[in-house]
């Protein structure tokens, strides 16, 4: 019969904590890291550390996002994480995913998106960025009422889910494309 090894309980231990620690590292940055680079500030392409493409983490809305003045032309471009290519994401979230196109016949600012919890990597040019003011925005965890600039819960792949109950009443609501001004009715 043989013998079974045993793992002390203080190794074991230090073991499952810096497996715990690693796996719940967050990104301490978000590059948009591409074809585009060298046209906005970076020494080269597909640079994760050039800070010139850095995404800022907007705490309001729980997403990583900048914008840039974009000149025209074909580009592609990927998120990667922490200055490096260990973790990147690209084309519908995927890790290591394809890159993502971006094609722009004039010159345009473009706002990329980045969101932690999804992977969901894109740009206000490939994607329509809407949000849905109205009177139940507090009632599903927005800091007020009638807030354009406030995305809710995106879950990634266009789809916005809200769970739960809103309160039985007229509430109003209208919706917008995001960044853009004006309302446009919708139903909710």
């Amino acid at each position: 019969m043989k013998a079974l090894r045993f793992i002390p309980p203080a190794l074991l231990a230090i073991l499952v904590v810096l497996s715990f620690t690693q796996a719940l590292q967050a990104q301490t940055s978000v590059t948009i890291a591409g074809s585009l680079q060298s046209e906005l500030g970076c020494a080269g392409d597909w640079d994760p550390a050039c800070a010139a493409t850095f995404l800022t983490y907007d705490a309001n809305d729980d997403v990583w996002q900048q914008s840039f003045n974009v000149p025209a032309g074909p580009y592609e471009y990927k998120a990667a994480l922490n200055r490096t290519w260990d973790v990147n994401y690209g084309l519908h979230a995927a890790p290591g995913g394809a890159n993502i196109p971006l094609n722009l016949a004039a010159p345009a600012t473009v706002k990329f998106y980045f969101d932690n919890k999804s992977h969901w990597i894109t740009d206000n040019v490939n994607s329509v960025i809407a949000t849905v003011p109205g009177s139940f925005q507090s009632e599903i965890g927005c800091s007020g009422d009638w807030d354009p600039g406030h995305p809710g819960g995106h879950q990634g792949g266009g789809l916005e889910r809200h769970p739960g109950d809103l309160l039985q009443g007229r509430l109003g609501r209208g919706g917008r494309h995001r960044g853009s001004a004006g309302n446009r009715g919708a139903a909710v």
